[in-house]
């Protein structure tokens, strides 16, 4: 269970948004500074104090945008929200909205005392202040949600690959007291022959096996082997070339070569057709 479990948690989020900061930086910059202005956006496009205001809040924003992405990768490998669904909100809180609401106070006190101003004489706390805090939890609320999409479609990535099904590879067979691996694409075909089931390989080397020509025909994958009938099971690579005999049925010449004769049926004739031209 725990190998199960444990790569679901361990997800790695990296938040690659970094044009997606600089337009909801920018944004809630116009925000802030619009918020409560008597002049339209358009008059406000025409004024340049409207532009400088914009450009610093925008810095602002995206340097507190940042930290948040910063806080989020933090808290993503010490308290992931899988692992401590509890405790992540808590501390989510606390360093993404409640510390980085006395950041973003510092942050415009310094910007308001390089342009001469007390921040304490502006309406920044009673106005701006607000909405910054606004920002910080819809930041927050964004990275969260962009960790629940990125972890979603990694687990659906993750099940799909677990549902592809994972064919054999290798068969080990005896010969005498030796056990020897022979690989799939080592294969030529596997044959039924006097109530027994044997192995080719492309070298012409024969092993008995004792799987069912059916359960082996279950392991292998369907786009190199073909059933031709209930005594043969070919590789793609063996199949040399196959002719067309009475009632629609079809002759299959294969290499390493094959004393008997290899018929498949006229209803089994369109499969090998549609499995031979792939």
């Amino acid at each position: 269970m725990k190998n199960t479990v444990k790569p679901a948690l361990n997800r790695k989020v990296r938040y690659r948004d970094t044009w997606i900061r600089v337009g909801l930086s920018l944004l809630g910059a116009h925000w802030v500074v619009s918020f409560g202005e008597p002049e339209s956006i358009f008059e406000l496009f025409l004024m340049m104090d409207y532009w400088r205001s914009l450009l610093g809040s925008a810095v602002i924003a995206f340097a507190l945008l940042s930290l948040v992405r910063w806080i989020c990768l933090k808290l993503d490998r010490r308290l992931d929200w899988q692992e401590h669904p509890v405790a992540r909100p808590f501390a989510q809180a606390g360093a993404g909205i409640g510390l980085l609401c006395l950041v973003a106070y510092l942050l415009a006190a310094v910007y308001f005392m390089a342009h001469g101003m007390d921040i304490r004489e502006t309406v920044y706390i009673d106005l701006d202040w607000p909405l910054i805090i606004a920002q910080l939890f819809i930041a927050n609320l964004y990275y969260l949600i962009y960790y629940i999409v990125v972890v979603w479609k990694q687990s659906r990535e993750s099940a799909t690959k677990n549902d592809e099904p994972h064919y054999r590879q290798v068969f080990v067979v005896q010969q005498a007291a030796n056990n020897i691996p022979v690989k799939v694409h080592d294969i030529a075909y596997f044959f039924r022959q006097n109530n027994e089931n044997f192995m080719r390989t492309h070298e012409g080397t024969d092993y008995l096996i004792t799987e069912a020509l059916d359960n082996i025909e279950d392991m292998l994958d369907p786009k190199m082997f073909f059933r031709a009938n209930r005594q043969f099971l070919s590789s793609f690579a063996s199949c040399d070339w196959f002719e067309t005999i009475e009632n629609d049925k079809l002759e299959l010449f294969v290499n390493p070569q094959f004393k008997e004769r290899i018929i498949i049926s006229q209803k089994r004739a369109p499969s090998f057709r549609k499995w031979i031209t792939k």
